[in-house]
């Protein structure tokens, strides 16, 4: 018999917050045996890969889509959700590898400790240790792991740090040596203690935490016949309220965390950053300054795409001029030679040239996004965005779609209503795109002079940008229409990737 028939098959569901490493780490452990396709029934990508653990030990990776909690809005939230819940037909995990990037701890131990309070093995990758470092930020990792109950491994799968541990630790938890937390989180049995109780008579084995979320979203669960009437009498008999309980359950949780993280966690001089941050939104978010700031920002930023890139763009075009003419002179008068330098040379020089307005528009909507104005952008527009059928999130995909509409579009799966996802995704080709960009810039050309006033103020980026603010204005005039003609009776919030506090009028932040 060859060695690897005898090998031990596990399968480890790869979950964590979105933009926490995840890719990375999947992409080291599977290499190139991976396969990519959609889950049943969702348009969602499924990448599944297999890897050699250790000898004797072969898994499948199976990476789920990222999510922030175990209270799932999007299609891509619920793949994770009913894996990790046992309720996919097809996935059955025996341990779950959670990425937690440490430079934004808070946020991500709320998705690892509801992912504990399951009882399934639980294994935490810890990645951005660099950047925490930076940052100021000192995690007290053995410290972590004695609050969490749970083995923590620091890894950098781009500098190949802490991996082959990793790989050790998955294989010791495979073999059952790491014992789960002797207790629960939280107290999720003080949270409807009677209705917990009846539903674990039906299922003995699932944990107090497991048992509240069939008390949610059984409608979702895959329950033998007569179930799904059985738990909702449970509901019904005991008066649970989901609302109630899951506000509850996140307010205990985020009050554990911050204790954890004042004793595990040293940050550099946090409330110097809160008041900053507080300052900062005084005046970014402030009911007219914040406007006008935004139209000054939206300003420059069309401004740059004509003063910034001119440089580089006389650059490109003189080097295709000399080349052309090297050309013209060392080759003969031919039907070829003048395809080659006036067709291809010249074509091909007539879109390298707005290379440089393209990459500029691109990387200054990166910065706002790294900086975390977009997210502000995101809380100062939600009351203008919901007067014509949209919400705050709906700007991100707007400004994306003036890089490219097709990028623009897939990340409209970030807002949970649907009328409103599906509004943002009508509207989005409506926005002035990279690839009409040049269209603008020869149009503007022959049309606009070029002229300064003030010694600095383009006219053609003037007009540019107003271009693409009457882009802007006509799909927020279309939204409007439409909102009257699809129908949806799905509460509206805004939710930032955040510590969460409600405000009035249901936005979450």
């Amino acid at each position: 018999m060859h060695k690897s028939s005898l090998a031990k098959q596990i399968n480890i569901a790869l979950v964590g917050n979105p933009n926490s490493g995840k890719s990375s780490l999947f992409n080291y452990l599977t290499g190139l045996n991976q396969q990519v396709g959609n889950f049943p029934g969702v348009t969602v990508d499924k990448k599944m890969g297999q890897s050699n653990i250790a000898a004797g030990l072969s898994a499948t990776i199976i990476d789920l889509p990222g999510s922030y909690s175990l209270y799932p809005k999007r299609s891509d939230e619920w793949v994770a959700y009913r894996v990790l819940l046992n309720q996919d037909a097809m996935i059955k995990p025996d341990l779950v590898l959670l990425v937690a990037d440490a430079s934004n701890l808070k946020r991500n131990l709320l998705f690892c400790s509801q992912i504990i309070d399951l009882n399934i093995p639980v294994v935490v990758a810890l990645t951005m240790m660099d950047l925490a470092k930076r940052k100021g930020t000192q995690v007290d990792i053995p410290g972590l792991e004695r609050e969490l109950g749970v083995p923590i491994v620091p890894i950098n799968p781009r500098k190949n740090k802490g991996l082959e541990q990793l790989k050790k630790v998955i294989e010791l938890s495979a073999e059952n040596l790491y014992q789960p937390p002797s207790r629960d989180f939280i107290d999720n049995n003080a949270l409807a203690e009677t209705a917990i109780a009846r539903v674990k008579e039906h299922y003995p084995e699932i944990s107090n935490y497991t048992s509240i979320h069939y008390l949610i979203n059984q409608e979702h669960f895959l329950l033998d016949d007569g179930m799904h009437e059985t738990i909702e009498q449970i509901e019904i008999d005991n008066t649970f309220n989901p609302t109630k309980t899951q506000a509850e359950e996140i307010v205990q949780r985020y009050g554990r965390i911050k204790h954890i993280m004042q004793q595990t966690v040293v940050e550099a001089d946090p409330l110097q950053k809160a008041m900053f941050n507080e300052r900062l939104d005084d005046i970014l978010l402030h009911r007219r300054w914040g406007y006008i700031i935004l139209l000054a920002v939206l300003f420059l930023l069309f401004q740059s795409v004509f003063w910034v890139a001119k440089y580089p763009m006389d650059g490109i075009e003189w080097v295709f001029g000399e080349f052309g003419g090297l050309l013209s002179n060392a080759l003969p008068v031919t039907w070829w030679s003048d395809l080659l330098i006036n067709g291809v040379l010249a074509g091909l020089s007539g879109i390298v040239i707005f290379i440089p307005q393209i990459m500029i528009l691109f990387g200054l909507i990166t910065i706002l996004e790294d900086t975390g104005y977009m997210a502000r952008i995101s809380f100062l527009t939600d009351k203008l965005m919901r007067k014509v059928g949209l919400n705050g999130k709906s700007v991100m995909p707007m400004i994306s779609g003036f890089a490219c509409a097709v990028p623009a579009i897939m990340s409209a799966r970030n807002i949970e209503n649907k009328k409103e996802r599906l509004l943002t995704i009508m509207i989005t080709p409506l926005m002035s795109c990279s690839a009409r960009l040049p269209v603008y810039t020869i149009l503007i050309a022959l049309v606009i002079p070029s002229e300064l006033y003030f010694g600095f103020l383009s006219l053609q980026g003037l007009v540019m940008m107003g271009l693409y603010l009457l882009g802007t204005v006509l799909a927020l005039l279309v939204s409007w229409v439409m909102k009257w003609f699809i129908k949806s009776t799905e509460r509206s919030f805004l939710s930032l990737n955040c510590q969460p506090t409600v405000h009035p009028g249901g936005r979450m932040l």
